[in-house]
């Protein structure tokens, strides 16, 4: 559990989500912090859920991919409050969250497991494009 809250801590302040760079290396503070607290099995759980990594696919690597299917809108609604760049051109948050859940459902049934980070930047190159 600890290693779920832990995976995604490095998007933390950061432009994660027009700068690759960053994102490429977020999964490095939680990586850390869980070799810190559970040693190398920790690290390798926490740094395997990202391909960026270069560690092998861990437990976390698929359900990081299909837990966006199990999204709640009213949580879709605070990512975009917070985030509001996740609409991603789209008229309103219920329009980005459908679209959003069938890309992932489209990958997880496809047995893809797509970045859903990919995703967000398909999206966004076809805005611009339009």
């Amino acid at each position: 559990m600890v290693c779920i809250l832990l995976h995604d801590v490095g998007h933390l302040g950061k432009q994660y989500l027009d700068d690759l760079e960053q994102k490429k290396e977020h999964w490095r503070l939680g990586a850390r912090i869980a070799g810190r607290l559970f040693g190398v099995k920790g690290y390798d759980l926490t740094a395997g859920h990202c391909h960026y990594s270069g560690e092998p696919e861990s437990r976390l690597y698929k359900p990081d991919k299909y837990c966006w299917m199990y999204e709640q809108y009213w949580w879709a609604r605070w990512n975009a409050f917070v985030e509001p760049k996740l609409i991603m051109g789209f008229p309103n948050v219920r329009d980005a969250y459908n679209w959003f859940h069938a890309q992932v459902r489209e990958s997880v049934e496809s047995g893809q497991y797509r970045s859903t980070h990919g995703m967000y930047l398909e999206r966004t190159k076809q805005q611009a494009e339009e």
